[in-house]
């Protein structure tokens, strides 16, 4: 268990394979999983409470990964996020890096780079030590 109950979000565009597995290896960790599919929801679970982390598919039907943050931001939603895209190219990078997306993590190479990343994020922005064998590349 975690010393703080973190809020993370995973907004994806459907039951993705990242999606599942990062919920499934977070689940034992005592954070509280957000799910969301759209802006609304978003905007919803941020004023609900403090989220701490977003993940987000840029596969988001209509407005896109990178859209969805531009919105969030504008918002004055600045809590941590990673992208998950299924390609990607300088023009990506360089918007989600306009964007202060943490990392843009390649869905087909989620099991190697995904919760490793999370883990990171968490360990450095919040100054928790996530239990032993979690945090491994």
């Amino acid at each position: 268990m975690l010393p703080i109950r973190l809020n993370i979000m995973i907004v994806h565009a459907a039951q993705d394979p990242w999606a599942v597995g990062l919920a499934g290896s977070l689940s034992d960790l005592g954070v509280n999983l957000h799910w969301s599919r759209n802006e609304d929801e978003v905007l919803g679970l941020a004023r609900r409470g403090p989220l701490h982390l977003g993940v987000v598919d840029d596969a988001i039907p209509e407005i896109g990964g990178l859209g969805l943050l531009r919105r969030m931001r504008r918002h004055g939603l600045d809590f941590p996020c990673l992208l998950v895209s299924r390609e990607s190219d300088h023009r990506l990078l360089r918007d989600a890096l306009d964007l202060d997306v943490v990392s843009v993590i390649l869905a087909a190479q989620y099991r190697d780079t995904l919760v490793p990343t999370v883990m990171k994020v968490i360990r450095e922005r919040y100054n928790v030590v996530m239990p032993a064998g979690r945090d491994s590349n």
